[in-house]
C-alpha cells in the first residue's frame, strides 16, 4: 500500500533473488506496520558480444636454432623473389619455403615448383611487381637493419650478393651497400600506404 507506515523498531527481512531489485516505499510514522517487499525482476545484460582488433599483435620470439624452415603466403605484397644461380639461371617467382638446410623451394610465374640448393645461388634479388611503382611503396613490410657500428637503416634488402657477401637496401633516400655479415638484427613493421592499422574497437548489445 502507498500509506503504509514504517516504525523505527520495525524488523524487515529482504531476502536476496539472482538479479533482483527490492521495490518498495517507506513512510515514516508512529505506529508499527507489516511491510510486504516484492522483488522486481530485471536483467543488467542479455548478451555482450566483443570484437578487437589491435594495432600491434603478439609477439612470439623465436631462436633461429630452433627453426626448422620459414614458409611464405605469396599472395601477400607486390614484390618478386628473383633467384639467379652460378651458371647464370634465373628463376622470377616466389620463394615459398626457405629451409637454411636443404634449400628453398620456389615457384616460378608459371606455377612450376623447383627445388634449389643453397650451394647453386650467387644472388637473390628482390623486384617490384608493378615496374611503374618503387619497389618500397609495394612491399607489405618495412624492415630496419641493425649493422655492428652503423647507423640502422630503414628500407628493404633488394640484393643480396652470395659471393661478395655484400647487400643493397633500397632506402626512401636511394639505395646503400654493406655487408651482411654486419647486421646483427633486423625487425619488421607493416607498410602504411598498403594496409591501414586497425584500431581497437568494441562492440556492446544490452537488454534491460
Amino acid at each position: 500500500e502507498a500509506d503504509t507506515c514504517i516504525a523505527d523498531t520495525a524488523v524487515v527481512e529482504v531476502v536476496p533473488l539472482d538479479m533482483t531489485v527490492a521495490d518498495s516505499t517507506v513512510v515514516e510514522c508512529d505506529s508499527v506496520a507489516e511491510v510486504v517487499v516484492e522483488p522486481v525482476d530485471f536483467s543488467l545484460v542479455d548478451s555482450v558480444e566483443v570484437v578487437e582488433a589491435v594495432d600491434n599483435p603478439s609477439e612470439i620470439r623465436l631462436n633461429w636454432d630452433d627453426v626448422n624452415y620459414i614458409e611464405r603466403n605469396t599472395s601477400l605484397g607486390g614484390i618478386l623473389d628473383v633467384i639467379v644461380l652460378g651458371d647464370n639461371t634465373e628463376y622470377v617467382g616466389y620463394i615459398i619455403r626457405n629451409n637454411p638446410v636443404s634449400g628453398i623451394r620456389f615457384k616460378t610465374l608459371d606455377n612450376k615448383v623447383h627445388m634449389l640448393k643453397w650451394d647453386d645461388i650467387v644472388i637473390y634479388s628482390r623486384r617490384p611487381l608493378d615496374p611503374e611503382k618503387s619497389i618500397l611503396s609495394q612491399s607489405p613490410l618495412i624492415s630496419t637493419y641493425t649493422f655492428a657500428g652503423l647507423k640502422p637503416l630503414e628500407g628493404l634488402i633488394v640484393e643480396q650478393d652470395y659471393e661478395t657477401g655484400l647487400i643493397t637496401i633500397e632506402t626512401a633516400d636511394g639505395s646503400v651497400q654493406r655487408n651482411s655479415a654486419r647486421i646483427t638484427n633486423i625487425t619488421n613493421r607493416p607498410n602504411e600506404n598498403l594496409y591501414t592499422p586497425k584500431r581497437k574497437t568494441t562492440k556492446r548489445r544490452a537488454v534491460y
